[in-house]
């Protein structure tokens, strides 16, 4: 069984893909939105989040770990990796394929992602531009685009980028605002060629949602950014495993 794991909506726009793929294979997604965002946490809350969160999906039934979270996967992918006791793999590793040769590239991502320097890494001289935009994840989260917001948070993309890579789940479900300010660029998401990965270890049978807070407000909004995709009314998971960090 596949687990997905994210802070919130953003792992959705891999599971919506996964769904373009197979309809009938089910997932567990797990959604920490009681935490999130967890672009703002320090390195040592992700990895105590993240385990928390995967200990849960195992516990659930899941054999297969999807890191849907580039804040997760670019901070904390290999320790998670080394003391989980499930298969994982992480949208990072596998995004750092996709990106295309001699070409200028900028990235977006939370404020751990950019700073992380994950993908500075990768990119060395193809990165045109490391952006982190703190304000994008919140306004996804709460369900109501803000066009004032998206085009403040893409002021700092260098005029030299010929690709910008979204180095965060959440911001697929707002790819057509992005690409409205930023009509010269090419996007690169990563969600259905990840998806694609996934597909094998997905089980034919129905999915089933877990949140950490309001249900029902998660379901509201998933179902916005999954049109034409029957999202589950996920359950409610009061507590994990510690008391949680403040």
């Amino acid at each position: 069984m596949l687990g997905i794991l994210d802070s919130g909506l953003g792992g959705l726009s891999v599971w919506r893909e996964l769904k373009n793929l197979s309809p009938e294979k089910g997932a567990l997604y797990f959604a920490d939105n009681k935490r999130a965002p967890y672009g703002n946490l320090t390195k040592e809350k992700i990895f105590i989040y993240a385990k928390e969160s995967i200990d849960h999906l195992i516990d659930l039934g899941a054999t297969h770990i999807a890191i849907a979270c580039h804040t997760i996967a670019t901070t904390v992918g290999p320790l998670l990796k080394h003391c989980c006791k499930a298969d994982i793999l992480d949208i990072a590793s596998h995004s750092t394929t996709l990106f295309p040769p001699s070409k200028k590239v900028a990235i977006i991502g939370t404020t751990a992602t950019i700073h992380s320097k994950f993908y500075d890494r990768v990119l060395k001289e193809r990165l045109a531009s490391s952006t982190p935009c703190p304000n994008l994840v919140p306004m996804i989260e709460s369900g109501v685009i803000d066009n004032d917001i998206i085009k403040k948070s893409l002021e700092g993309i260098h005029k030299d980028a010929e690709f910008l890579f979204l180095a965060c789940t959440h911001f697929p479900l707002i790819k057509e605002h992005i690409q409205f300010f930023c009509p010269d660029l090419c996007l690169i998401d990563p969600a259905y060629s990840f998806a694609k990965v996934l597909l094998p270890y997905a089980k034919t049978g129905r999915d089933e949602f877990f949140a950490t807070k309001s249900p029902a407000d998660f379901h509201t909004h998933a179902s916005i950014f999954c049109p034409g995709k029957k999202v589950p009314f996920p359950f409610l998971i009061k507590s994990l495993y510690s008391p949680l960090i403040t």
